[in-house]
């Protein structure tokens, strides 16, 4: 899988990336082996959201053990002021495990 500088970081993301809300329709052992397979494909890149039901469990689930140095994670929130954001960012720190 093609890789690219993320921005002016040193992150390398791969050209492709898998999004949270697909697997909210899934069980949670379709959801694990769904991003382990993507993984798997070489894609690194992973995006969510705290409002895409219990994706980000599923997700969080899915990446246990695995190194998270290989792994870029990105998450979204609707909140439109700093208390709730800073809220949501615990939340999803929370439920992704990291």
């Amino acid at each position: 899988m093609k890789t690219a500088q993320f921005g002016r970081t040193a992150l390398r993301v791969s050209h492709m990336a898998m999004g949270g809300i697909p697997i909210m329709r899934l069980s949670k052992p379709e959801a694990v082996r769904l991003v382990r397979r993507v993984l798997e494909l070489g894609i690194n890149f992973i995006h969510t959201a705290t409002g895409y039901t219990d994706s980000e469990e599923k997700i969080g689930k899915a990446i246990r053990g695995i190194p998270r140095e290989t792994l870029v994670l990105a998450s979204k929130s609707p909140a439109d002021d700093r208390k709730t954001f800073l809220q949501h960012l615990d939340l999803s720190l929370k439920r992704l495990g990291v």
